[in-house]
């Protein structure tokens, strides 16, 4: 969901720096080598624009830093085993932090299954949560849960 979709051999760093639209890369700060926290002044922008501001406010104290490692690892992926799992992918079209146009950068080196779409901000979850479970539900093959939106 709005993820980085990462090939053989690359890593989400080599798909960050293809995302000319994303708004979060000036917002970063870097614990040296270890770790990195997005800085709160972006969250609404960056993560929760279509949010209610309660949900922002909730993220200060929910986002933590996250290691450097995750995106300068290189993966090894094999088809024995990465390759045999299905893959799915929720596009959130108004994503500003893992823009559109990379995830279909993205999805173009790594096809997956079925791409299903959200009118969302990387944070369906809070923005959107019946449509994304509903998402889900397909994807499990499960019956469909709720039927609003909130």
């Amino acid at each position: 969901m709005a993820a980085v979709l990462v090939a053989n051999g690359k890593c989400a760093k080599d798909y960050f720096a293809l995302d000319e639209k994303e708004v979060l890369g000036g917002h970063i700060t870097y614990n040296g080598t270890i770790s990195s926290m997005l800085l709160p002044e972006i969250y609404k922008e960056g993560l929760y624009h279509d949010c209610a501001d309660d949900i922002t406010q909730m993220a200060n104290i929910l986002l933590l830093p996250e290691s450097t490692e995750s995106a300068k690892a290189k993966l090894k992926l094999t088809e024995e085993n990465y390759g045999s799992v299905p893959r799915y992918y929720i596009e959130c079209t108004e994503d500003r932090a893992i823009t559109p146009g990379l995830q279909e950068k993205m999805l173009e080196q790594m096809p997956c299954l079925k791409v299903y779409k959200l009118p969302s901000s990387h944070s369906p979850f809070f923005s959107m949560p019946n449509k994304l479970t509903n998402i889900i539900c397909q994807i499990a093959n499960l019956p469909e849960q709720g039927t609003t939106n909130k």
